[in-house]
Formats: C-alpha cells, sequence, structure tokens
C-alpha cells in the first residue's frame, strides 16, 4: 500500500454540478448543451489533453488562464464541455472539446493505517451521497460539516481489520474535522487512484464509514 497526502478542505472541490458557470461563456447559446465528467488532465509538448474514465481522450480546442492554473500533469478534475468534433484516421480517433468549465478535484491514493498515523487521519463522521468506480479510481460524493478549520479526508486500508482468507477488500473512508465548529454543511467530491488493485479484479470492496446519521455505514462494490 502507499501513503497518500491527507487532503486539505480548502482543496476539496465544494460544488454542484449544475451551478459550473465560473468559467463559461455566458452568450454561448449551446451552454445547456453541455456534458459534465470525471477526467485525468495530462500535459505533453505544453498543451494539457483529458482522459476519461473510460479510457476515452479529450483534446480541448482552448483552455482560458483561469482553467490552465488549476492544472498539473496527472491531475483529477471535473470538465463540463461540449464535444466539437470527432475525427477517425489510420492512427484512430480523436475527439475536440469546448470546455466551458473545469474545476480542479482532490485525488489521493490508500493510506496503509498505522498506531503512528491513525490519530492523524481520525474518524470524524462525514455523509457519502455517492460512491462509484470508475477507472482506477473510487470516487466519492459527500458533504461535511465545518468552519473555519482544515479538514481531510483519507482512504486507509487497515491490517487489523483485513484476512488473507477473506475475499473482500476492506477499505475505510476517515475525516479529521481537527475539532471544527459545526456551521456549515459543504459538499465535495474526491477520487481516490486504486490503480494498485488492478491485478486482483474482480474484487469486492467494503468500504466502511462512520456517518453523521447513521454511525458506521458500510457499502458494498465491486471492482470489476
Amino acid at each position: 500500500m502507499h501513503y497518500i497526502r491527507l487532503i486539505p478542505l480548502y482543496s476539496l472541490l465544494f460544488f454542484f454540478l449544475f451551478s459550473l458557470f465560473a468559467c463559461s461563456d455566458e452568450n454561448d447559446s449551446t451552454k445547456y448543451k453541455f456534458r459534465v465528467d470525471l477526467a485525468t488532465a495530462y500535459k505533453k509538448n505544453d498543451s494539457y489533453y483529458f482522459e476519461l474514465d473510460d479510457g476515452k481522450i479529450l483534446y480541448p480546442l482552448a483552455l482560458n488562464e483561469t482553467m490552465e492554473a488549476q492544472l498539473t500533469n496527472n491531475c483529477r478534475v471535473s470538465i463540463q464541455y461540449d464535444i466539437v468534433e470527432e475525427k477517425k484516421n489510420n492512427k484512430g480517433e480523436s475527439t475536440w472539446i469546448k470546455v466551458y468549465s473545469l474545476v480542479r478535484v482532490s485525488s489521493g491514493r490508500i493510506l496503509l493505517l498505522t498506531e503512528e498515523n491513525k490519530e492523524k487521519v481520525g474518524n470524524d463522521p462525514l455523509e457519502v451521497e455517492s460512491i462509484w468506480i470508475s477507472g482506477n479510481y473510487i470516487n466519492f460524493y459527500f458533504y461535511i460539516y465545518g468552519n473555519t478549520e482544515t479538514h481531510t479526508l483519507s482512504l486507509v486500508y487497515d491490517p487489523a481489520t483485513n484476512s488473507l482468507l477473506s475475499d473482500t477488500l476492506k477499505l475505510e473512508i476517515r475525516h479529521n474535522a481537527f475539532n471544527d465548529f459545526e456551521a456549515y454543511r459543504k459538499k465535495g467530491i474526491i477520487s481516490f487512484d486504486i490503480q494498485e488493485l488492478a491485478g486482483r479484479k474482480p474484487l469486492p470492496i467494503a468500504i466502511s464509514i462512520n456517518t453523521y446519521k447513521d454511525g458506521i455505514k458500510i457499502y458494498n462494490r465491486i471492482l470489476k
């Protein structure tokens, strides 16, 4: 298992999918025809392109300075876009898109839980509205309550709760609110890279989450 950098709250993506117009062209008559997808951004020859979780490659016609400022190589993003042109030739298919909005999405890897980091990752409650596996990522759409403190979210593997005799991998989402006052409800989305598990497909995964409403809940998913 690999350690991940714990994700600070200010870098989490707090958004509603239908309000992503910060970078959009308000006078464009096609703005209501957009698609919204999670993707991974890659940089090649000083230009960025996006790979959807199903492997499809998207080439943006142009990105404004605000969009490019959010990007680094191999980062996760949510993009609002239209397909402008799809071409097929002897080198394959190329898909060109117009990007209306782009928001950086926090990401990490599975963290091995130890006695040394157990207190740091915490176990404060949160609520998960949806969990889905796409490509090499487990994605969480969630909300937490907080005020001014920086929070962290981690996807952890605890050796104490896993057995070599079990076919199911047990993981946990851990939230550390650092005793922050629960003043505001904040929504977000975060992706965790699980590419290291690809060799174990199909793999049942049980994700344990300490929730505000129901205490510990188990969410079962299958890595196919």
